[in-house]
């Protein structure tokens, strides 16, 4: 009789491929689970720097005042003053801009915004992205740069940090205009509200957002302390 010199081969049982397929649905959900706070860190920063060159802006914004404002504030505080004191908003975002070459490049003095298609455009040579800041009452100004927007639209509002502030302080805000303000600085809260689309703001003003951001029906994004001076 002919006997094999080789050992039987067995094939795996039902229950060893049941155990290997937990096993690995174990750390496919593990690294998964791993993977998430990563990515969520990742936006957060991204986010985090967006509003911060933005906050800058504001900053920058609430100093100066535009050829098409100097009837309406006589200095870059009394416009944050009068911004603060009117809860007004202000819009806030980063849009397309064609290279200056000349002063005469500007509009109202920002980069004058690229009408060209995104696609045709590389970043550093056919526009460059700049930030933009508009006072709720230059909504009409600001047509042609949202048209240009990149990204997130947001609306910010300031709310007086009184509790940083001297009771005469305050007394002097709630009284009269920015020169009878006693302070060097205006300290506020700055909340960041992202528009759910540009649409938002290209087709008509976005009221009804204001009145519910007012009313306190909807939640910033950000909250960010800062101070004006003057």
């Amino acid at each position: 009789m002919f006997v094999s010199s080789h050992p039987s081969r067995r094939g795996f049982s039902l229950v060893e491929v049941a155990i290997a397929v937990v096993i690995v649905s174990i750390v496919v959900i593990t690294t998964v689970g791993l993977l998430a706070p990563v990515q969520k860190n990742i936006e957060d920063v991204v986010s985090a720097d967006e509003v911060s060159r933005l906050l800058r802006a504001v900053e920058i914004e609430m100093s100066v005042v535009r050829p098409s404002e100097s009837a309406s504030y006589k200095t870059g505080f009394d416009k944050a003053y009068q911004v603060v004191k009117n809860d007004n908003v202000v819009y806030a975002f980063f849009y397309r801009a064609d290279v200056p070459q000349t002063p005469a490049d500007l509009t109202g003095g920002r980069s004058t915004p690229t009408n060209g298609t995104v696609s045709s455009q590389r970043l550093g040579e056919d526009y460059v992205q700049q930030a933009a800041v508009f006072t709720e009452q230059s909504f009409a100004e600001a047509q042609s740069f949202f048209a240009a927007a990149e990204g997130r639209v947001f609306l910010v509002r300031f709310k007086l940090l009184e509790s940083v502030m001297k009771p005469e302080a305050v007394d002097s805000f709630n009284a009269g205009g920015s020169d009878q303000f006693t302070e060097a600085v205006l300290p506020v809260a700055a909340e960041f509200y992202a528009l759910e689309s540009i649409d938002m703001v290209t087709d008509s003003e976005p009221t009804g957002f204001i009145s519910s951001i007012r009313a306190g029906d909807i939640r910033p994004v950000f909250d960010l302390n800062m101070a004006f001076r003057r």
